[in-house]
C-alpha cells in the first residue's frame, strides 16, 4: 500500500516531465532510485511498474545498453517476483532496445521471452506479447513461429472477448498480423490459389479497419490495415479502387507518430507496390525513393535492402541499368553486413539475411552485359557465406574438449526435441514456455560455440574448373519471371536462360506429390508435372553435359 501511494507521488510528476527534456528525465531517475530500493523486494508487483518507468525513461533519451543491463539484471533477480505484466513490458523495452542496436536476434529472443508469461498475464497484456512475438518472428523468416504464435493470441482474444470488449483493438491487431502471413502466401501462390487469398486479405483487412481506433498506436495499426486493403485491389487489378482504400493511411500514419514511426514507411512501401503492379514505375519509383528516405531519417535499418531492390528492378525496367546496378549493390553489401554480424545463428538460413533478390538482379545485368563469370560469382557469393559459416563451426567444434562436444550434442538434440514439441503443442502457455526454452538453449550453443566474423574470398573460377575434372556443375538461380542455369565444366561457363519463374515450379512440385504440399507422405507421384519440371529445368540444358557425372546446386 506504502508503495503504491510512494509512486502516485512519483507518478504526478513523471506524466508531466517525463517528454520534457533530458535534465527533467534525470531529476526523474534521481527520485526513482530511492523507491526502487525500498520497494523492489518488499513488494514486487509495484517494484515492477517502478522498474516499467526506468526503462521508458532510459529509452526516451536512447540509453539502450543501461536499460538492457538494468532490466535484464533485474528480470534475473527480484524481478522474478513481479507480475507477468511487468515482465512483458519490460522484456518489450529491452527486445526495442536491441533492435535499435542493430541486434535482430537479441531482440527476437526477448519478444519470445515476453510472450512465455502470455498465459500468467493479463489476456489483454498476454494477447499483445503473442502478437508482437508473432511479428518478429515474421521479420526473420520463420512462417511457422508466427503463424503458432498468432493462433494462441486469437485464443487468448476469443476466449475474454466477451467480457472485455477492450481486446477489440487487439484482435485487430491480430488481424493485421494475419494479412502479413496471406500477403507472403501471395507472393508464391499458384494461379488457381490467388482468388482465395485475395478475398481472404481483403476479409482480413477490413475487419481489422473496423475494429482499430484512430488515436495513439492504434492509428499506425489502422493504417497497416488499410494497406493490405488496399494490396487486395491491387492483387485483383482494381489498380483504381487500391489508390483509394490507401489514402486514409498517410493521415493515420501522421497521426500515430513516434508512437508507431513505420506507418508512413509502410504506406509508402504499399503506394511503391501499388503503383508497380499498375505498370506506373516512374511513380514507383518516386514512392520507393520517399520510403527509403523515410527509413534512413530514422535509423532504420531491417527495410532498407528491400527498398533498394524493388528501386533496382524498375530502374532495370527503365532500361537505366548502371542505377539498377548501385542500387543491388548496396542492397547485396547490407545483406552480407547483416549475415556477417549474425554467424552461425538459428536464423542463418532466415529470409532476413538471404534474400537472394539482389544478387539475381545484379547477375541478371552482368549477363546482360556478357560477363557471365561475374553473373556466376555474385549468385554462389550468399551460397558461399553459408557454407563457410557451416565449416568454421564444424571446425571449432573439433577444438572443444571431448565434455565440451558432449554439452554441445546434448543442447542440439534437446533443441530438437523443443522445436517438434513447439510444433505439436496448441496450448498458447505451454507454446511460449517452449520458445523460450529454445533461446535458451540456443544462447547456451552460441556460447559453446561461438564464431568470429570472417571475410568471404572471392570465387576462383579456374581452380573450381579444374577440380571439376571431366564433371559438368549446373547451378541453378530462379527468378519472379525467368530463370538462369549456369554450366560449368573445365572448358566452359554459359549462362542458360529458363521458362521457369519460380512460381511455376513450386506449383509444379506441389502437384508432382505430397511431400511437397506439406501432407502426409504419399509414395505416389504424379508424372505429368514431374515431366514439366525436366522440360523446363533439365532439357535446356542436356545438350551441354558432357561424361556422367552432374554435380547440382538447386536454388529457392
Amino acid at each position: 500500500v506504502s508503495c503504491e501511494a510512494d509512486r502516485e507521488v512519483f507518478s504526478e510528476a513523471y506524466r508531466t516531465d517525463r517528454m520534457a527534456g533530458t535534465s527533467e528525465r534525470r531529476a526523474l531517475l534521481r527520485r526513482l532510485e530511492p523507491l526502487i530500493d525500498r520497494y523492489e523486494t518488499s513488494a514486487p508487483v509495484c517494484g515492477g511498474r517502478l522498474r516499467g518507468h526506468e526503462a521508458f525513461l532510459y529509452v526516451m533519451d536512447e540509453e539502450y545498453e543501461t536499460l538492457i543491463e538494468t532490466a535484464g539484471r533485474y528480470l534475473a533477480g527480484p524481478g522474478r517476483e513481479t507480475s507477468a505484466k511487468s515482465q512483458v513490458a519490460l522484456f518489450h523495452q529491452i527486445a526495442y532496445a536491441y533492435s535499435r542496436l542493430n541486434q535482430p536476434i537479441q531482440s527476437v529472443q526477448a519478444y519470445f521471452d515476453g510472450a512465455a508469461r502470455a498465459g500468467d498475464a493479463p489476456a489483454y497484456d498476454g494477447s499483445r506479447a503473442l502478437i508482437v512475438a508473432a511479428s518478429a518472428a515474421r521479420q526473420l523468416g520463420d512462417v511457422a513461429a508466427a503463424q503458432q504464435y498468432l493462433s494462441a493470441a486469437f485464443s487468448l482474444i476469443d476466449d475474454s472477448l466477451a467480457t472485455n470488449p477492450d481486446l477489440a483493438p487487439m484482435r485487430g491487431q491480430a488481424l493485421v498480423g494475419r494479412g502479413f502471413l496471406t500477403e507472403a502466401r501471395l507472393e508464391d501462390a499458384a494461379d488457381d490459389q490467388r482468388p482465395a487469398l485475395i478475398a481472404d486479405l481483403e476479409a482480413t483487412s477490413q475487419e481489422a479497419f473496423a475494429l482499430l481506433p484512430e488515436e495513439g498506436q492504434w492509428a499506425g495499426f489502422k493504417a497497416l490495415a488499410a494497406n493490405q486493403f488496399a494490396l487486395a485491389a491491387a492483387h485483383a487489378g482494381r489498380y483504381d479502387d487500391a489508390v483509394a482504400r490507401l489514402a486514409p493511411s498517410f493521415d493515420l500514419a501522421r497521426r500515430t507518430g513516434d508512437l508507431l514511426p513505420a506507418a508512413r514507411y509502410e504506406a509508402l512501401m504499399t503506394q511503391g507496390e501499388i503503383l508497380s503492379m499498375a505498370g506506373d514505375t516512374e511513380a514507383a519509383t518516386s514512392a520507393f525513393r520517399d520510403a527509403l528516405g523515410d527509413a534512413r531519417s530514422r535509423g532504420a535499418t531491417a527495410g532498407l535492402a528491400v527498398v533498394l531492390e524493388r528501386l533496382g528492378d524498375l530502374a532495370e525496367q527503365r532500361g537505366d541499368l548502371e542505377e539498377a546496378r548501385a542500387e543491388y549493390t548496396e542492397a547485396i553489401a547490407l545483406i552480407d553486413a547483416q549475415r556477417s554480424a549474425l554467424g552461425l545463428s538459428d536464423w542463418s538460413t532466415s529470409e532476413f539475411v538471404t534474400d537472394q533478390g539482389p544478387y539475381r538482379g545484379l547477375a541478371r545485368l552482368q549477363i546482360a552485359e556478357g560477363d557471365v563469370a561475374g553473373a556466376f560469382a555474385t549468385i554462389e557469393q550468399t551460397r558461399a557465406r553459408y557454407l563457410l559459416d557451416l565449416r568454421r563451426h564444424l571446425a571449432i567444434r573439433r577444438t572443444l574438449s571431448p565434455d565440451r562436444r558432449a554439452e554441445a550434442d546434448s543442447l542440439s538434440d534437446r533443441l530438437s526435441e523443443v522445436r517438434l514439441a513447439i510444433i505439436d503443442t496448441s496450448d498458447a502457455s505451454a507454446q511460449a514456455a517452449l520458445s523460450r526454452e529454445a533461446s535458451t538453449l540456443r544462447q547456451a550453443l552460441a556460447t559453446l560455440a561461438p564464431l568470429a566474423k570472417a571475410d568471404l574470398d572471392s570465387l576462383d573460377l579456374p581452380t573450381l574448373q579444374a577440380r571439376l575434372g571431366g564433371r559438368t556443375l549446373l547451378s541453378y538461380a530462379l527468378g519472379e519471371t525467368a530463370s538462369t542455369v549456369f554450366v560449368v565444366r573445365a572448358d566452359t561457363l554459359m549462362a542458360v536462360p529458363l521458362d521457369a519463374p519460380v512460381a511455376t515450379v513450386r506449383a509444379l512440385m506441389r502437384r508432382a506429390g505430397s511431400v511437397w504440399r506439406g501432407d502426409a507422405p504419399d509414395p505416389a507421384f504424379a508424372l505429368s508435372p514431374l515431366h514439366e519440371l525436366y522440360q523446363r529445368l533439365v532439357a535446356p540444358v542436356r545438350p551441354y553435359v558432357s561424361g556422367d557425372a552432374v554435380i547440382l546446386i538447386p536454388d529457392a
